[in-house]
């Protein structure tokens, strides 16, 4: 079965093929590269012989592709080669011509004394430290001027407007484009990746609310909206503001499995809160009996929970949910 399934000469040849497609296009100061693409060329070649869909690689069509992943210094040569072989044999050179042809220009791009690699290391080490980006991958540009150049909106990947003035995004609810920041990793205050909205210098101000986010990213909803529709794990963004616990209003009818979150907020401006507090913790069955614990608050938790041992001081049933 796994000779069938990954043995098979067609899906080997592809295999092959579709590297050969993928290779990306070679500077043309970029020896090591040029070295890269011989060396995997040759493998292509040794494979040849037990594998006859790679003959296909003998085209003149095929050998246009690999010619496009060139320099075009590297070009020209090859094409002056190709004129005096088909004068002579009156026939397109082979993919084995071609593999020997470019492992003796890749030696000689990378000799050790004499070549532009060894004699201009730090154009070496400034090519080493340039890395070749994605197509997926998106930057901002920025001219001789100091101004900003108008590149690819990540969300709908067209050029001329960034994220924060994409209609499509805007067509997007807020939960949705609030995920679709997350799992960017970008800025809630500017859009940007790299840090996290607390640490972030360069907050964009909202037109609707003038507050320190992208208009974009504007939430009408309530805070008990919000906190209805928060996923677990996520993060809220409400501080805390007050310093007495807010009590739920009671039920006629209470479900038995479900929890109550008690959030701690705070009145004055001061951002130092406790996230360990003492509180009296007291059963619905059993008012008048109190137990003091200490409360974890946790910020980015949506169920509170209990020791057991408190259930039992306070002398109430409990079921596991």
């Amino acid at each position: 079965m796994l000779e069938e399934r990954y043995g098979n000469p067609f899906l080997i040849a592809k295999a092959f093929r579709d590297k050969i497609d993928s290779w990306p296009k070679i500077n043309p100061k970029g020896s090591v590269e040029l070295q890269e693409l011989a060396d995997f060329l040759r493998s292509c070649e040794s494979a040849m012989s037990q594998i006859r869909g790679l003959e296909v690689l003998n085209d003149c069509n095929e050998n246009q592709k690999i010619l496009s992943k060139l320099p075009d210094w590297l070009t020209s040569r090859w094409n002056r080669k190709v004129i005096e072989i088909e004068e002579e044999t009156h026939m397109f050179p082979s993919f084995s011509q071609f593999v020997k042809f470019l492992t003796r220009e890749a030696k000689i791009a990378c000799s050790p004394i004499t070549s532009l690699h060894a004699l201009k290391p730090t154009e070496r080490v400034l090519e080493k430290g340039s890395k070749i980006r994605s197509p997926g991958a998106k930057v901002f540009a920025t001219s001789s001027d100091g101004q900003a150049v108008p590149t690819n909106c990540i969300f709908c990947d067209k050029v001329g407007h960034s994220l924060q003035r994409c209609r499509r995004f805007m067509q997007k609810t807020i939960l949705e484009r609030v995920k679709f920041v997350q799992v960017r990793k970008l800025c809630f205050g500017c859009l940007k990746s790299g840090h996290r909205s607390k640490d972030c210098g360069e907050r964009n101000t909202c037109d609707t609310c003038e507050k320190g986010h992208p208009t974009c990213l504007h939430d009408d909803r309530t805070k008990e909206e919000r906190m209805s529709t928060k996923p677990y794990g996520s993060r809220c963004s409400d501080k805390p503001k007050e310093k007495e616990i807010e009590q739920p209003q009671e039920q006629a009818n209470p479900p038995s499995n479900e929890a109550t979150t008690n959030r701690v907020v705070q009145n004055t401006v001061n951002t130092h809160t406790s996230t360990i507090i003492p509180v009296w913790l007291s059963s619905v069955s059993e008012p008048n009996r109190e137990v003091l614990v200490y409360a974890l608050l946790d910020t980015q938790s949506d169920t509170t929970f209990v020791l057991e041992e408190a259930v039992k001081a306070l002398h109430t049933k409990s079921a596991p949910v």
